[in-house]
């Protein structure tokens, strides 16, 4: 499996979105709904089937999710007090975060880290994605309650951050993999959120297409870039260098890396929608990101494998 033929049909997905949209068999009220279904419905069923799923204890995949979840959370601090004091709008400090942040660790991590480091190592995998995604996640929610939203309330913040669906979903997966839920029940439930999770990136890719019809953007191409190169190439890094100075053990290290080098996911595009940002700036990050992630990404598998 080459990065290419994962890469591939994403802008298959996308591709379609805008020709259904420019021959007017999708329309531009599609786009806000299919995002809000994303964000209620499909990611939530995404994260919790994925904890869920996971081999909590399996040797050495709680410290390596562990190490992974405090690496996007030093990343995300340092990106946080950067961007906190640059002079650019709230909206524009919110985009650049969000894209930096929310990695497509799932869509393209798990087949990527399947190929890379083989089925026996997929929980590993599956764990070091789902906490890449959901820390990433919930760190975009509180930057664009900080710079967009201006929550003054704590205890507002608090209750609203507490039952978002994202965090809902992570809470109640941790708990059913942690107790081991098996059995009749656990079947009958378990089979629609994999069904509702599997039409998650295909969702918003679509509406992405859709939204792309006639707006497709190049004046972000410079803040697109330098957000491409965080996602890309610094934090990586980043993932790298704290592995060795903390003596991660292999293949912990190497699959939080590869991780780590994934590109901006369309989740990102859905926040951008829900909190009403510019939407053409994050979907030039993930075009972007997502095109120069075959060079990086086949730089990273070398190196993995």
């Amino acid at each position: 499996m080459t990065v290419l033929s994962i890469v591939l049909p994403i802008f298959l997905i996308i591709g379609l979105g805008y020709i259904l949209r420019r021959i007017g068999l999708a329309q531009a009220s599609w786009v806000s709904v299919l995002n809000s279904f994303v964000y209620y419905v499909s990611l939530p069923a995404l994260i919790a089937i994925s904890f869920w799923q996971m081999d909590w204890r399996a040797q050495g995949v709680l410290a390596v999710v562990g190490f992974t979840a405090g690496a996007v959370l030093l990343f995300g601090l340092l990106l946080f007090l950067v961007l906190d004091k640059l002079s650019f709008p709230g909206s524009r400090k919110t985009e650049i975060f969000i894209a930096a942040l929310v990695a497509n660790a799932v869509y393209m991590g798990f087949p990527l880290g399947e190929r890379a480091f083989g089925t026996t190592n997929f929980g590993l995998v599956a764990g070091v994605a789902s906490a890449h995604l959901v820390v990433g996640l919930i760190l975009a929610i509180m930057g664009a309650d900080h710079w967009v939203l201006r929550s003054k309330n704590f205890w507002g913040h608090a209750r609203d951050f507490a039952f978002n669906p994202l965090v809902l979903a992570l809470v109640v997966g941790t708990v059913l993999g942690l107790v081991n839920f098996q059995g009749f029940v656990a079947g009958v439930l378990r089979e629609p959120l994999r069904m509702l999770g599997a039409t998650a990136s295909p969702g918003a890719l679509f509406a992405l297409g859709a939204f792309l019809h006639n707006r497709l953007p190049r004046r972000h191409f410079f803040s697109a870039a330098l957000t491409t190169g965080l996602k890309l190439v610094i934090f990586p890094i980043l993932v790298f260098l704290l592995g060795y100075w903390l003596k991660v053990p292999a293949p912990g290290a190497a699959v939080a890396g590869l991780i780590s080098g994934m590109p901006t996911a369309v989740t990102a595009f859905v926040l951008a929608d829900k909190f009403r940002l510019d939407k053409s700036f994050v979907a030039t990050a993930i075009v972007m990101s997502t095109v120069f992630s075959l060079v990086t990404i086949s730089g990273l598998l070398g190196w993995a494998i």
